[in-house]
């Protein structure tokens, strides 16, 4: 059983680098927190929150992040993660070059809203050139780790998944 959270990560073979994240009690903002240089206990913050969210006991409501582009690096580094996520894009372009309708959705590469969904350049996602166009499912929960009590919640977990849409589900 591992003792820590990297003990843990290590068992599930997780080698990423992760941001730390806090929130403002007062404003609900979500900083990235950027160590000082040669300063252990001591933080920058953006200038959007002027709120100091460094208290007697440390950082209020820290989380860590898994870095997003060291995840996508990783997931394209994989030739089946790649190939899925190029045949999802080039398939539903391909049918609707050729003018093909499907009679059942049964990927949301399939679907009217992916198909007609435009970049920020005004081409298609789907037609993504010699790039990749990667879609996401995200998913959002917190909640109380200790049960549903009178007093309401004051402790949270959170989880944050994301889930590249083009993948066979199966894997």
């Amino acid at each position: 059983m591992p003792s820590s959270l990297i003990d843990a990560l290590k068992k599930f073979g997780v080698d990423s680098h992760f941001d730390l994240y806090a929130t403002c009690p007062a404003c609900n903002f979500t900083n990235k927190v950027h160590p000082l240089a040669g300063k252990k206990d001591f933080y920058e913050y953006p200038e959007s929150c002027a709120n100091d969210i460094v208290g007697e006991n440390g950082i209020f409501q820290p989380y860590l992040v898994n870095s997003l582009p060291n995840y996508i690096a990783r997931c394209l580094s994989d030739p089946t993660y790649l190939d899925q996520s190029t045949k999802a894009t080039d398939d539903a372009l391909h049918s609707i070059e050729t003018g093909e309708s499907e009679t059942s959705v049964e990927s949301v590469f399939e679907a009217a809203f992916i198909k007609d969904f435009k970049g920020p350049n005004g081409k298609l996602f789907v037609d993504h050139g010699n790039k990749i166009s990667l879609a996401f499912s995200m998913h959002i929960n917190f909640f109380n780790p200790n049960g549903i009590t009178q007093c309401g919640a004051h402790n949270s977990i959170g989880v944050i998944l994301c889930a590249n849409l083009a993948l066979d589900p199966l894997i």
